[in-house]
């Protein structure tokens, strides 16, 4: 503790630093204004004239008392110091310590509450008026709310007299520790009181001097580099030894690094990286660090230590010890290592550095849920929900679920709030089962949704609709779940974190947000061509009232995720893919034309708004939006036939999904694997080359590239694919289609997918050839398909701009956006 940096930022003026005053016994008032001695100006002839008192009764009628605003308390350790008292008297205050001495100890009771800890010092024997204590009392304040009382958190001070009989008080303070949650540490000098009889009048008793530190405590990962390790004891008779790290923690699985095989005595653990959760608990206790030679039987300790953990966190109201990306300080340096019994015989240094991330808060209310699928043959089903977030850790640590709705069948209620922690998480799944008291919970659906809109605005309300599959393996509706969500993290972090590729928030874009939430709706009402009455009243006849101007409102600034007032096939593709919809760009751009009044190419708010308001939306169309949207709050009626539409949408997606069922059957047949298709490219290289170079074949040469039978089936597939209709097919597509069935990795399928379209050979690929890749994963003929897709690789993977993407940003991209290149085994599952 001694070796932390506190960082103290000017004190408000309403909250007031740590101070002291009489002891409040139980049944009467003192309001006397708290006496602190100013810190360092005392020498020995100035304490006697400081702690003389004007009479006590003057003291308590004259005075006003001290007005404490309440802080906002935070879990955290407190660690109290007495340096030294002085002035003491072993009977009455003002009786000088002459011959007689006293046997001292202290005894600290943090709050007023029942039950509220306490701790006692050790006995001082044989001591004057003056006593150097030099001691610490901790408090770990897990739950700092119950300690709070009156407006105020108070520690309670006594030195005590230990006698044989009974040990008496020889001086007692109350001292207001508040200040602390907001300042961190105080040192200074308090004045003691003492009184034989509650009924005797206030007497002075000397005074104390005190150092006193916060440490404010966080939930989030502490990440941990093993550096290097030198100068160990050797735990070998010959040979060198295999030295590894291990770290444990509270109620946390052992973390340790690989071994180091013939490391011996001063040796590098290449800076490997371990991640360790710290909940709200955990800081309680140390961190306990080992260094280990593994052996064949039981390893052998070379030498450890302890860590305390709140070291390693600052609260990120300092920020002076975050950076910009939320990272805490790095702590690095050279850290002793111990043996023995006593642990007190060094055994080596081990170079560590620490750093840790906070994490933020997402509350999550679940409210309702309606229509959901019944899986109760009898009665009414039992659901409840569970929430999971993905992290690059334990995912244990990040599940949590709300209770049961007992009988609430398909329409439940939970009216239920819980909070999870967030560092490096972006994705929220949910998952509704049914309970059952006999057997395994019923699945009724699932869905997963982006968390990068709620950190970038801070408060999200809406319904989330669940899907499943059904007893034909289709993916179907199952109902829909009312959640209202908000985020809360320390002001200039931005979330999430340790994600080097994703758009981070801090907390002023949220801020900003919330403040011009007024302006940004008259924005959008400008946008949209609706003045502010038709805005909340003005409604085409034959609307629908299944919604509000508040739900479509609020509908639409979630799907518009950049806020601009208008929604793009990139935002509708975004949320629908997060709420587990398989969806193709040809459906998501048939979804804009259909509503796109303007042909601008996307939706405003006013075109949204009439969408929402239809009575049949299936059957809606932009050809009378125009009108309609001119004539707001008019006379226009709704509803055009929009079956050819519908037809013409539905024929497509079967056409892609026999597709992917005939590539799949393919696949299963003839046992496809990636060396089955590098030689049969590899092949097609020998015959598609010279002048007549086309990259077209027709049926008999694909089988024999292929090395199968000209079956009826094979032919079909053929077909399908032949999208000029003149008996060919672009060979490269058939290979990089089936490579989506292959079982490989992705960086294997990548490499693939770029040896076959890098046709020039020089190391990288253009616009038309991304085009070409993104046609054949996505089994589309036209271009146009895919445009945005390859607006979006462009502008993602050619990061020095040099208008092509070369191996290593076109795997970063594949990492990043798997489906974005790879989308056929994605789409498969649906079948």
């Amino acid at each position: 503790m001694e070796g932390a940096k506190p960082i103290i930022p000017p004190p408000p003026a309403e909250i007031p630093l740590p101070q002291a005053g009489p002891p409040q016994h139980e049944g009467e008032s003192h309001d006397v204004q708290q006496h602190t001695i100013p810190a360092g100006q005392f020498d020995e002839l100035d304490r006697a004239e400081a702690l003389e008192l004007p009479p006590a009764q003057d003291a308590e009628d004259n005075l006003e008392p001290v007005v404490k605003v309440l802080p906002k308390l935070v879990p955290g350790q407190l660690v109290v110091e007495v340096v030294e008292a002085y002035g003491l008297s072993k009977d009455e205050a003002a009786a000088a310590i002459t011959q007689t001495r006293i046997d001292p100890y202290l005894k600290c009771t943090l709050g007023k509450q029942k039950k509220a800890p306490t701790h006692k010092g050790r006995v001082l024997k044989n001591q004057g008026k003056d006593v150097p204590f030099n001691e610490k009392m901790v408090f770990n304040l897990v739950d700092p709310e119950p300690f709070a009382s009156e407006g105020d958190v108070t520690l309670t001070f006594k030195i005590m007299n230990s006698n044989v009989l009974a040990d008496t008080t020889l001086a007692e303070a109350e001292i207001s520790v508040s200040g602390l949650f907001v300042n961190f540490q105080h040192e200074g000098e308090y004045r003691l009181f003492y009184r034989r009889r509650k009924s005797d009048p206030l007497q002075p008793a000397g005074g104390v001097k005190l150092r006193m530190r916060f440490y404010p405590a966080r939930m989030g990962y502490l990440l941990v580099h093993c550096m290097e390790g030198r100068k160990m004891k050797n735990m070998e008779l010959m040979g060198k030894q295999d030295p590894y790290c291990k770290f444990e923690m509270l109620d946390q699985k052992p973390q340790r690094s690989k071994t180091i095989k013939n490391g011996g005595t001063d040796c590098s653990f290449d800076g490997e990286e371990l991640r360790l959760w710290l909940k709200s608990n955990t800081w309680t206790e140390q961190l306990h660090f080992s260094c280990f030679d593994e052996d064949i039987g039981s390893d052998d300790l070379i030498g450890a230590r302890n860590f305390n953990l709140l070291e390693f966190m600052t609260d990120a109201s300092t920020m002076e010890e975050f950076d910009q990306e939320g990272m805490g300080r790095i702590h690095e340096e050279w850290y002793e290592i111990f043996q023995g019994r006593n642990m007190d015989k060094l055994s080596g240094e081990v170079r560590l550095r620490f750093q840790f991330y906070p994490a933020g808060t997402l509350v999550i209310q679940s409210i309702e849920a309606r229509h959901l699928v019944d899986k109760d043959t009898m009665g009414r089903q039992d659901p409840y929900i569970v929430y999971m977030m993905k992290s690059n850790y334990d995912t244990s640590n990040f599940k949590m679920r709300t209770k049961t709705d007992t009988d609430g069948g398909t329409d439940p209620r939970w009216d239920e709030t819980s909070k999870m922690a967030v560092v490096d998480h972006h994705e929220l799944v949910m998952e509704v089962y049914d309970e059952d008291t006999i057997g395994s919970d019923d699945l009724i659906g699932k869905a997963s949704f982006s968390l990068l809109p709620l950190f970038r605005k801070g408060v999200l309300d809406t319904w989330v609709t669940l899907r499943n599959k059904d007893t034909w393996g289709r993916v179907t509706k199952c109902g829909e779940v009312h959640l209202h969500l908000e985020f809360i993290a320390p002001p200039g972090v931005a979330y999430p974190l340790l994600q080097p590729d994703m758009d981070t928030f801090d907390d002023t874009e949220r801020e900003n947000r919330l403040r011009d939430e007024s302006d940004e709706q008259a924005a959008v009402a400008k946008d949209s061509g609706f003045g502010k009455g038709a805005f909340v009243n003005g409604r085409p006849p034959g609307s629908t009232d299944e919604f509000t101007d508040a739900d479509i409102e609020s509908a639409f600034q979630f799907i518009d995720l950049n806020k601009n007032g208008f929604i793009g096939a990139g935002e509708i593709r975004h949320i629908l893919v997060c709420m587990g919809e398989l969806i193709t760009d040809e459906e998501v751009d048939e979804m804009v034309r259909m509503v796109d009044s303007d042909g601008d190419g996307q939706v405003s708010f006013a075109e949204f708004r009439l969408l929402m308001l239809h009575p049949d939306p299936a059957n809606f169309d932009a050809s009378t939006v125009k009108d309609i949207v001119e004539a707001a709050p008019g006379t226009a009626a709704l509803g055009l036939d929009g079956k050819d539409v519908a037809a013409r949408q539905e024929q497509d997606a079967a056409t892609k999904r026999e597709k992917i069922n005939l590539m799949r059957l393919f696949s299963q047949a003839n046992e496809v694997s990636m060396p089955t298709l590098q030689r049969a490219f590899e092949k097609f290289r020998l015959l598609d080359r010279g002048a007549g170079s086309t990259g077209f074949v027709d049926f008999p040469t694909m089988c024999d590239i292929l090395l199968v039978e000209p079956t009826g089936e094979y032919k079909k597939l053929f077909k399908l694919m032949d999208y000029e209709g003149q008996a060919r097919v672009n060979m490269r597509e058939i290979l990089l289609g089936l490579c989506n069935f292959a079982n490989a990795p992705l960086e294997t399928r990548c490499n693939f997918c770029f040896l076959m379209y890098d046709e020039d050979g020089n190391g990288s690929l253009d616009r038309t050839e991304i085009t070409e890749i993104l046609k054949a994963n996505h089994l589309v003929s036209d271009p146009k398909a895919v445009r945005r897709k390859v607006d979006t690789v462009m502008q993602q993977a050619d990061r020095d701009g040099s208008g092509t993407v070369d191996i290593d940003e076109f795997l970063i991209l594949a990492k990043k956006f798997p489906n974005l290149l790879f989308a056929v085994q994605l789409d498969s599952t649906a079948d």
